[in-house]
């Protein structure tokens, strides 16, 4: 799996969610900065229209190139 960059706002670390595929769902990825003083707070989604049973570190793993592409 892929490492998220910083946030391009704040430079905070993001998180990588799901954290725990068991209780949220395995079909689905996310980056977001929790950093409460960004201004900004970025959501990046795995961008998926289809959900299927690749589990979760390959949602992850798109939500994290999509967040670490810039432009």
């Amino acid at each position: 799996m892929n490492v998220p960059l910083p946030c391009p706002f704040c430079g905070s670390t993001p998180v990588v969610e799901p954290a725990d595929p068991k209780i949220s769902g395995n079909a689905w990825g996310a980056v977001r900065c929790v950093n409460e003083e960004c201004t900004a707070k970025p959501v990046v989604r795995d961008g998926e229209n289809i959900s299927d049973d690749r589990g979760s570190d390959v949602y992850k793993s798109i939500a994290i190139a999509r967040w670490n592409k810039r432009f």
